[in-house]
């Protein structure tokens, strides 16, 4: 049995007009293959990818993982897969700005529930088997493109997933760079066992990897087994945290965007103030114009012409 298997899946975006992504997709990956899926912009590659890594739904076909059909699982289970199976990699590299490295690598261990003093220690193991120990208490904006990268990576490999997906590794490396992250994944790859695809428009990327998919106007054109190619670390938990650990972690971003924290708290407390202000004000004055007109519908003598009442034995005489 594959470890991915993709049958006839299918993809339409409508933004007003249907765009068909993805084209009866037939994919099947084995467990410890490392694959490119190399394609040009917009062939649908960033998409599939999307798909495998549970972050994206398929309109039709069917996409098995590990045995288990992804459109029967719940919310909680996709999530969870998510986060114990699959290791994601950014060409952004998707590091919080406010967080020190060593931070932004224990975060997906914060979601599995692992205690605050154990991740922290993992996050430092981690950064130091990919040269970073020294730099693990850095921000992301002192770090270089290179290291930010090894960031990512550190980040995806902390749980000790089965599959590693990298979405443009190197796009935002210089050629020195990249050749270091393809060669950081093919050990994982070689001595882990970890399957790892990597979506590129690079040759040279591709042809670092065992297995090169060709997509082209979503429909897999080619497979290619890559046998010359460059070859030139790495339990059950809970998504529910205690309240001081989300307390924590709330304070934490406070604190370190001070500026942001009291200009956000002042708009709050300003929207806040004039919504009271104006619902007061609007009570107020339907309060007095229904006062007012209370006492002119208490104070009306009518008048009627050509009436009047004259008494007359007690009675009431009309003329």
């Amino acid at each position: 049995m594959s470890l991915i298997e993709l049958k006839n899946v299918n993809k339409t975006y409508n933004n007003g007009q249907p765009l068909h992504v993805l084209k009866g997709i037939d994919l099947c990956i084995e467990e410890g293959e490392y694959v490119s899926i190399m394609g040009a912009s917009g062939s649908g590659k960033s998409t599939l990818l999307n798909i495998l890594g549970i972050l994206d739904n398929y309109d039709s076909g069917e996409y098995r993982l590990d045995g288990k059909l992804i459109k029967d699982l719940s919310e909680t289970e996709a999530a969870h897969y998510r986060n114990r199976t699959i290791g994601f990699i950014f060409q952004s590299f998707n590091l919080i700005p406010f967080k020190t490295a060593a931070e932004n690598v224990e975060l997906p261990l914060f979601y599995q529930g692992v205690s605050r003093k154990e991740r922290h220690r993992m996050a430092l193991e981690y950064l130091d088997r990919l040269g970073l120990g020294a730099w693990a208490e850095h921000y992301p904006n002192e770090l270089s493109g290179g290291q930010k990268q090894r960031v990512a990576i550190a980040r995806a490999l902390i749980t000790s997933p089965r599959i590693i997906l990298a979405d443009e590794p190197t796009g935002a490396l210089d050629s020195k760079t990249s050749l270091e992250v393809m060669e950081l994944l093919g050990r994982l790859n070689r001595e882990n066992g970890v399957t790892i695809i990597v979506v590129t428009h690079e040759s040279g990327v591709a042809n670092s990897t065992d297995k090169i998919i060709h997509i082209k106007d979503g429909i897999i054109g080619s497979v290619n087994i890559n046998t010359g190619h460059d070859a030139s670390p790495f339990g059950e938990g809970t998504i529910m945290k205690k309240p001081m650990e989300i307390f924590d972690e709330i304070w934490g971003s406070l604190r370190r965007n001070k500026m942001r924290t009291v200009l956000t708290g002042f708009a709050v407390s300003w929207g806040l103030f004039m919504i009271i202000a104006l619902l007061g004000a609007g009570t107020g004055l339907l309060n007095a114009m229904s006062s007012n007109a209370g006492d002119i519908l208490t104070n009306v003598i009518t008048v009627y012409p050509g009436f009047r009442s004259i008494p007359y034995d007690g009675m009431e005489q009309n003329s």
